[in-house]
């Protein structure tokens, strides 16, 4: 347990992260209430719990994935990438908040130009981020986005 509060209050450290940029890092807070109940009746008990991932993500560390390999990479933050990715395969991660991000960045190598498509969902009113440049690297790349 990193910390307990009581009230309407509630603080907690998150310490510092002592793994490397392969760890698949996130917190869970979890909330409890209990109140003191009136005579003749049970307390009133509520739970909640919420999952804090990292702004910086790894492509690798993903909830569902269907075609691409997780692969051995030097260069690779981590010392992993995906690769052997083909036309119609997919990662699917966790649900990801967009707020104060800035930008997304990828970076590619593939032997002949594709496509990259790039698609970030969100609920019905809510904005969806516009991937307006990327980079590829590699024989034969056309980096045209």
């Amino acid at each position: 347990m990193l910390g307990r509060g009581t009230g309407c209050g509630f603080t907690f450290n998150t310490g510092e992260i002592h793994s490397g940029l392969d760890a698949r890092q996130f917190y869970v807070v979890r909330a409890t209430y209990t109140d003191r109940g009136a005579t003749g009746s049970v307390p009133l008990t509520g739970e909640t719990s919420l999952t804090l991932w990292p702004k910086h993500w790894q492509a690798e560390h993903f909830d569902q994935l269907s075609g691409p390999q997780v692969i051995t990479a030097a260069g690779a933050e981590g010392g992993k990438r995906l690769g052997g990715i083909q036309t119609g395969e997919w990662v699917r991660h966790h649900a990801v908040s967009l707020q104060g991000v800035t930008g997304v960045p990828v970076t590619g190598a593939v032997a002949t130009a594709r496509p990259l498509y790039i698609v970030f969902t969100g609920a019905a009113g809510q904005a969806i981020l516009d991937l307006d440049s990327y980079t590829f690297t590699g024989p034969g790349v056309n980096p045209t986005g």
